[in-house]
């Protein structure tokens, strides 16, 4: 894939790896890098703050991300665990979606033109969170949840990532036994239940495993995290070229590492 020489115009980024640009550099840069645009039958577009007509947007120049939500586990799972190393990292990305997947995100709606060529990751539901839906937990981000209150429940809160170093897998395996770490406490469920996280995230591992209750480890716990509960093809996700084939559903919300020229309209 061709990517644009280094130019003055993208020396001052935002924080989200975005440049105001004009009208001139947009056709300059869509004419030598996005052929495809004209040519795929899903549009893409992505709600945001007004930034003017016309972007660029290059994820990997600006911050790390962070959710809307109350945890951010799951961009450190859908970045890191070897199920997703052929997916854009969730972590340094553009978000965007299919008509019927943006929202009210955002104050503008802009048009995303991917690059030529560059990986589309796409979710089974409109949000991220509906695609981690859990029926006990709930449907919006059920799972995402689950691990995260399973690791709080075993001593690896929030800020585990920066302690050590250390990677969610190499710490897990770490973990021969629960007997002393599981602090088995409880979350209502959407139907007024108290659920026992600990226990709920064991059981669902050990029966995904095949293996006694008791016989499950941290290894067995990043492995059920890995290849069952956050595991991408399970889980329904689609990794796309955007090429001239280049088609999804509509009420899909996808995310690439870009690059991604965005220019001012509405939802056609």
């Amino acid at each position: 894939m061709k990517y644009l020489n280094p130019h003055k115009i993208f020396e001052s980024y935002n924080r989200f790896g975005s440049k105001t640009i004009t009208e001139s550099e947009f056709d300059k840069i869509r004419k030598e890098n996005c052929k495809n645009w004209t040519k795929v039958e899903t549009e893409l577009f992505r709600g945001m703050p007004d930034l003017g007509d016309y972007v660029f947007v290059d994820p990997k120049m600006g911050d790390f991300r962070s959710s809307i939500e109350d945890t951010n586990i799951h961009l450190e799972l859908m970045s890191n665990l070897p199920s997703w190393k052929d997916y854009p990292r969730y972590d340094r990305c553009v978000i965007g979606g299919s008509p019927g997947a943006v929202g009210s995100y955002g104050d503008v709606i802009y048009e995303m033109i991917p690059f030529d060529g560059v990986q589309i990751s796409v979710c089974p539901f409109s949000t991220i969170w509906e695609s981690f839906g859990n029926v006990l937990i709930g449907d919006w981000g059920g799972d995402i949840y689950l691990v995260d209150h399973f690791l709080s429940s075993i001593g690896l809160d929030s800020g585990w990532i920066q302690s050590g170093g250390e990677t969610l897998e190499a710490k897990l395996k770490s973990i021969k036994s629960f007997d002393l770490l599981k602090n088995n406490y409880l979350v209502q469920t959407p139907l007024g239940e108290e659920l026992k996280i600990f226990d709920s995230f064991i059981t669902e591992c050990s029966l995904a495993l095949n293996k006694n209750k008791e016989e499950i480890t941290g290894e067995d716990c990043f492995n059920f995290i890995n290849d069952y509960i956050f595991n991408p093809e399970k889980r329904g996700f689609e990794l796309k070229t955007y090429d001239e084939n280049f088609k999804i559903e509509n009420k899909k919300q996808i995310w690439t590492e870009g690059p991604v020229l965005l220019i001012k309209g509405k939802l056609s």
